[in-house]
């Protein structure tokens, strides 16, 4: 007969995790004492360590991801990304990328990440970010980055091509903030490869980008930053192989 063990995890924001793992040997699970009038059970060693790794690590997992949508307030992320826009000062940089989910939110045609990218993905105020961007400015840099979590389609591309236009001119500031992004090794290519519009058709140009870009990424020498200036190099130089 299968028995059933049962976690549960509570947040300060009310929200309640229920784990249930089938175990045979539930009912040897722990030794029983009386406390007072209560009874309490004392896990044995070896069912603490089944919960330290089988239960727990899961728990943790859906624990993050229900506090994502929880701690996320909307509606002040739209109002940074607008005054950012507006007077886009380190401060507000600052302001609207503390703003945002640090993971992917779920992207719809009604979910509040679409709503809040309107709010940075419309006709000037992107081109202000861009522009920011482009000079070097760190904490736009840094917001650059943040909104890859509610993008989607051509709000990805665009902000791809916005970041990876600063490699040859700021590579150590674009090496440390892909390093300090949430952004797994997946989505590197994107950013490392996708160039402006410009070099749509034009194939020694985009030859050039590419070596140019290498060459920017190898004059990198901050030890810290060695193992993503290396692994960024090779992603570059394997688009050279194959494209130029």
């Amino acid at each position: 007969m299968a028995y059933h063990q049962y976690l549960f995890v509570t947040t300060k924001n009310g929200i309640s995790i229920i784990m249930i793992s089938p175990y045979n040997k539930l009912p040897h699970a722990c030794a029983t004492t009386w406390h007072g009038l209560r009874k309490r059970c004392l896990l044995r060693p070896w069912a603490r360590r089944y919960i330290a790794m089988k239960i727990f690590p899961l728990a943790l997992l859906l624990l993050s991801s229900a506090l994502q949508g929880a701690e996320t307030n909307w509606k002040n992320a739209e109002e940074a990304l607008m005054a950012y826009a507006n007077n886009p000062s380190s401060e507000n940089a600052v302001k609207a990328t503390n703003s945002l989910p640090t993971e992917h939110a779920p992207w719809g045609e009604d979910s509040p990440a679409r709503m809040a990218a309107s709010y940075i993905y419309h006709g000037d105020q992107f081109s202000m970010l861009r522009y920011q961007v482009g000079v070097g400015h760190d904490e736009s840099v840094q917001l650059a980055f943040r909104l890859f979590s509610i993008s989607d389609g051509a709000f990805t591309e665009d902000l791809q091509i916005a970041i990876g236009n600063i490699i040859r001119s700021f590579p150590e500031l674009f090496l440390r903030e892909l390093k300090n992004s949430s952004l797994t090794s997946s989505h590197y290519d994107g950013i490392l490869l996708n160039d402006d519009y410009a070099f749509v058709d034009r194939f020694q140009a985009k030859c050039l980008e590419i070596e140019s870009r290498i060459s920017s990424l190898k004059s990198v020498s901050a030890s810290d930053l060695i193992q993503i200036r290396d692994y960024s190099i090779r992603i570059v130089e394997e688009a050279e192989k194959n494209y130029c």
